[in-house]
């Protein structure tokens, strides 16, 4: 299921279950924290790729607005530059973004990218980052689509010149594992110091809840117990999966109370629940 504006309508669902059932979150005692089972990381993995995918795909999600990563669309990046030059430099310069386009031409090596916008004419220059991954790189090739994440380095009437470009791929890859870090840091009882924060609680909390809730032959837990490597794919399945629990949340008897023993585990543990509120709050 494709993120919405705010979080995703799993999280709409946990937001109004949570008012309805009348949790409260106590107050955090000592730090000890919450080991997640395989299933419960896995179920993390799915909600944070969907995240990063409704982003790549279409700019919606949360997560990239502290900080801010722009979604680029380049045709309307080259009509904002040559009808307000001075704004678009204010806008982007120095900042990252996400831009797709069909590539015009590469260097040999494969270590710039130029895209060429036609009507308003306008050339974007990648220059791809050391770390950037050799192997995705090659499959950049012109009269392709491909996409990047970039700092925006230079602006001017003709052309922008993006630096330290990641294929999108790579991006997504490296993003995922970010979020896991700071979800199993902030499950671990640390003061975690990101905007996002009350975000990736509730990500959390609706893992360990969803986990509990999974009939023995679903499709999260079969990839976990059966497959070493997990895919893209098998994340989306999973995720659509755990969607159409949270929509069925109303006719599931056992919902209300495993969400009561979920909050109360993890306040136990040191976990600070508060943030799990505070993204239901921000949902009202």
């Amino acid at each position: 299921m494709n993120c919405l504006s705010k979080l995703n309508t799993k999280t709409f669902v946990a937001a109004s279950l949570l008012a309805g059932a009348g949790v409260t979150f106590a107050s955090v005692g000592i730090a000890k924290g919450y080991n997640l089972s395989p299933l419960e990381t896995y179920i993390i993995e799915s909600f944070a790729q969907e995240q990063i995918d409704g982003f790549i795909n279409s700019g919606a999600t949360t997560l990239f607005e502290s900080p801010k990563i722009f979604y680029i669309t380049p045709r309307a990046l080259a009509r904002q530059v040559k009808t307000d030059l001075s704004g678009a430099q204010k806008k982007y310069l120095g900042n990252y973004g996400i831009v797709k386009s069909f590539v015009s031409k590469t260097n040999k090596d494969k270590t710039r990218v130029q895209f060429d916008i036609p009507k308003p004419d306008y050339t974007l220059d990648l220059h791809l980052a050391k770390n950037a991954d050799p192997d995705l790189a090659k499959e950049v090739s012109p009269g392709e689509r491909h996409g990047f994440y970039c700092q925006i380095t230079s602006v001017d009437k003709s052309s922008a010149v993006l630096s330290g470009c990641l294929p999108l791929r790579q991006f997504a890859s490296l993003k995922r594992k970010q979020i896991e870090a700071l979800i199993h840091r902030y499950l671990a009882g640390e003061k975690v110091l990101d905007p996002n924060l009350p975000t990736y609680a509730m990500m959390a909390y609706m893992a360990v809840v969803s986990a509990r809730l999974l009939p023995r032959d679903s499709v999260c837990r079969r990839t976990v117990e059966d497959e070493i490597i997990f895919t893209d794919a098998d994340r989306r399945l999973c995720n659509q999966e755990v969607a159409d629990l949270w929509q069925r949340a109303d006719s599931n008897p056992k919902f209300d109370k495993t969400m009561d023993n979920v909050v109360e585990e993890l306040t136990k543990h040191g976990v600070d629940v508060s943030m799990i509120n505070q993204a239901a709050s921000s949902l009202d």
